[in-house]
């Protein structure tokens, strides 16, 4: 039988498991992968981690679509944050809290997503929101209104959260995306709360910085994937399964 595999996130790279988990995890996966016809991975950094991991020849890449957008407005140009992503240790919310924490700036920082039982283990700030997740007109005015998306992932395979900000031109400081964000932002290391703090400064103190990241967000804008293309890329790779 002619198989397809999507892999959205290696399993053992899940934040939080133990290393006995993590190395069952990673054995089962691979065994599946080596049997399927084609798996298909959603960057291209995350197809060549695939490959390394288990062994394999025959990963493909489909890069997820975005749709069109229009550009965000923003409130003063500087102050408002906005995150999307589930509050789970992965998406590095710990981090990205305390590295804000220690800026001695007026700010406030939106936290949109599904809650979990991390969110118990944050710390409590009166200038960050966790209104939950948002879809729709509420999500779109939640980009509308921001002035900078960030994100600080400990691991992502792509970050469809930072193309849907490219796509309103938003400025992007991220972590763990670098195929997502391309040439679109700023990318500070994985884990790093000390870059992730050194960055935020930046953007609150350096007029040209601000102005730069948002020349960046508008020249991805311009070359993002569309969901025709990404819909093309896949129907390429389930062709090959043919008899």
């Amino acid at each position: 039988m002619n198989i397809a595999v999507l892999v959205h996130l290696p399993l053992a790279d899940e934040t939080g498991l133990d290393a006995g988990t993590a190395r069952d995890l990673d054995a089962r996966e691979g065994q599946v992968l080596r049997a399927a016809k084609a798996v298909i991975a959603t960057s291209p950094t995350a197809a060549r981690e695939i490959e390394r991991r288990h062994g394999l020849d025959h990963v493909h890449v489909v890069v997820p679509g975005t749709d069109p957008a229009p550009l965000a407005h923003g409130t003063d140009g500087i102050h408002h944050l906005l995150c999307v992503a589930s509050i789970t240790p992965r998406k590095g919310h710990d981090l990205l809290l305390r590295a804000l924490r220690r800026i001695e700036r007026d700010w406030r920082l939106t936290c949109a997503g599904p809650h979990r039982p991390f969110l118990r283990e944050l710390p409590r700030d009166d200038r960050v929101s966790f209104p939950g997740p948002l879809a729709g007109e509420a999500l779109t005015s939640a980009y509308a209104s921001a002035d900078l998306f960030v994100l600080a992932s400990r691991a992502e395979t792509y970050g469809m959260v930072v193309t849907e900000a490219l796509a309103r031109g938003l400025p992007v400081i991220a972590s763990a995306v670098p195929d997502a964000l391309g040439d679109g932002g700023l990318l500070v290391p994985a884990g790093d709360e000390n870059a992730v703090e050194a960055a935020l400064t930046r953007w609150f103190e350096d007029q040209d910085f601000r102005a730069e990241l948002r020349a960046k967000a508008l020249a991805r804008r311009a070359v993002l994937s569309t969901w025709d293309e990404s819909t093309e890329d896949l129907r390429r790779v389930l062709a090959t399964l043919r008899p």
